[in-house]
């Protein structure tokens, strides 16, 4: 077998960012720019905000709040965006009762390669 035999390049296509906007999750931001320009993939930036704190607050708040909230995630994955110049990035912001199911919905509907994710964990 010559080397041309034995190298073998995984392929990435479609690489997902899911992103709290946190100061860990912004430290993911040049792996995922460096790695999607490597391989010429789409990333999927994306942000689930979850809407459990409005339960302590009253009937009408609710709506105000997760406006608010909406506008907040926009704001921020526009910041993105701007850190990811050059590469096919699409943005998908999210209200829903829990992360994973929209994680697990976007990792089908995108098929998803990679994901990767700043934590400070």
């Amino acid at each position: 077998m010559n080397n041309a035999q034995l190298y073998r390049r995984i392929g990435l296509k479609n690489i997902l960012f899911p992103t709290d906007f946190s100061p860990a999750a912004q430290w993911a931001v040049p792996f995922v720019r460096k790695i999607a320009k490597e391989y010429d993939a789409k990333v999927t930036t994306l942000h689930v905000a979850v809407p459990d704190v409005f339960t302590y607050m009253t009937p009408d708040s609710p709506k105000a709040a997760i406006g608010l909230q909406e506008e907040w995630s926009l704001a921020q994955a526009k910041k993105v965006e701007t850190e990811l110049p050059g590469l096919c990035n699409q943005v998908v912001v999210r209200t829903a009762p829990d992360v994973w199911t929209v994680v697990n919905d976007v990792i089908q509907a995108e098929q998803i390669d990679l994901i990767i994710l700043g934590t400070c964990g």
